[in-house]
């Protein structure tokens, strides 16, 4: 998931689950840790073998949030 607004984790990507016999309740992982500060673009997800990928672009220049404009209002 991409945590575009931020919250107490912080801004960037984050990983949720669910068991298939509970769908209803998703899970955040890391728990309890803090957003990935890089932004995962265009994600995959697939298996091989007993082992699941997930591949996906990301900005090689920086994190996701740079902090660069936080002088600039919200709306901007």
């Amino acid at each position: 998931m991409r945590n575009e607004d931020g919250d107490d984790s912080g801004w960037g990507s984050r990983i949720a689950r669910a068991k298939a016999g509970d769908i209803g309740n998703w899970e955040l992982y890391p728990r309890g840790g803090k957003s990935d500060p890089n932004i995962y673009e265009s994600p995959r997800m697939f298996r091989h073998g007993n082992e699941v990928f997930l591949v996906a672009r990301r900005d090689n220049e920086g994190v996701y949030w740079n902090h660069d404009m936080d002088s600039l209002p919200w709306e901007l």
